[in-house]
């Protein structure tokens, strides 16, 4: 008899899995291969290797050990198999059913805060104008958890928009703008004019935006080599925080400029002159190729390629 506790430890232990791997697994002991894998479920083979291994911490086994060119199943990939094969099928078969009805009218769209504040009011106003039957879901992850091109891989999200392209061949990903940085401090800073130079704010401390983002990364060696003395004081993952610090200490930020226009009105903020330069960086919007075959979706990509017009040349 199942108790109480019983109880509680299943269900404890079911939260923490994702059905969605056992698809992978499926492919993946019936093709022997993960290339084989990501081409039967249309996505990446390194999609394929990251759910291959939260399975195996999951069920403590390799799973999978290689012979050759090919995969071999261990003792408990084919208890596994053997377990879920038949019903696995009719479970997955009955929730892409009622799935395919329920999201048709939904948009889950992946962005960081900042980049929502510019993409949703976009996207929500070309719905309500054109009357379209759609609810729009934002969703931001930690960075430890799924990435955005398994999000798009396993179908839980149907536009990301990030600082970083997506390699992946069912992908589209594509510059959609750039963003442009400034120096911003506080306007009462007791020793930053309107303007500076270089050396004037290498007495200065700087908040550093933090991210594993190799684009941001790339900024930020950009930044290094300009202010070669540079010393900080904050780091954070909040462009919003970022402002507000500035406002209050005599901290210097580098933000983007569409950010400084829509705060600086707000905040206590000025933006230094300097003839400094910055690279702009650009901001990617992703979506799986299928998406396209949807009537909503093919809409709204329409709509906001109409707004920030860059070329198809940008598609990697």
């Amino acid at each position: 008899m199942m108790t109480q506790e019983n109880i509680k430890n299943e269900n404890s232990a079911f939260s923490k899995f994702d059905l969605n791997l056992l698809r992978v697994f499926e492919a993946v002991y019936n093709t022997g291969s993960v290339k084989d894998a990501a081409l039967e479920l249309n996505c990446s083979a390194s999609s394929i290797s990251q759910s291959l291994n939260k399975l195996r911490d999951y069920f403590a086994d390799p799973l999978f050990v290689r012979e050759g060119s090919n995969l071999s199943c261990t003792v408990t990939a084919v208890n596994l198999y053997n377990s879920i094969d038949a019903n696995f099928r009719l479970l997955i078969d009955g929730i892409d059913t009622i799935t395919n009805k329920m999201t048709k009218n939904r948009l889950v769209v992946y962005c960081t805060p900042y980049l929502a504040t510019i993409i949703l009011p976009l996207i929500c106003l070309f719905i309500e104008k054109e009357k379209i039957n759609c609810k729009v879901v934002h969703q931001y992850h930690d960075p430890k958890s799924d990435s955005a091109s398994e999000l798009l891989a396993l179908r839980k999200v149907d536009l990301v928009f990030d600082i970083d392209p997506i390699y992946d061949s069912s992908i589209y990903s594509e510059v959609l703008f750039y963003e442009q940085r400034c120096l911003v401090c506080r306007k009462d800073h007791p020793r930053i004019k309107e303007t500076a130079n270089i050396e004037d704010l290498y007495q200065e401390s700087f908040s550093i935006f933090d991210s594993y983002a190799s684009s941001v990364k790339r900024a930020q060696s950009e930044l290094a080599k300009i202010f070669e003395q540079r010393k900080f004081a904050l780091r954070t993952s909040s462009i919003l925080a970022m402002g507000a610090v500035a406002e209050k200490t005599n901290l210097v930020a580098v933000i983007t400029e569409r950010f400084y226009q829509q705060i600086h009105t707000s905040f206590n903020i000025k933006k230094i002159k300097t003839n400094i330069t910055f690279t702009p960086n650009p901001i990617y919007m992703s979506y799986k190729k299928v998406n396209m075959q949807d009537e909503i979706s093919q809409k709204i990509i329409d709509h906001i390629h109409s707004v920030f017009p860059l070329t198809a040349e940008n598609k990697r």
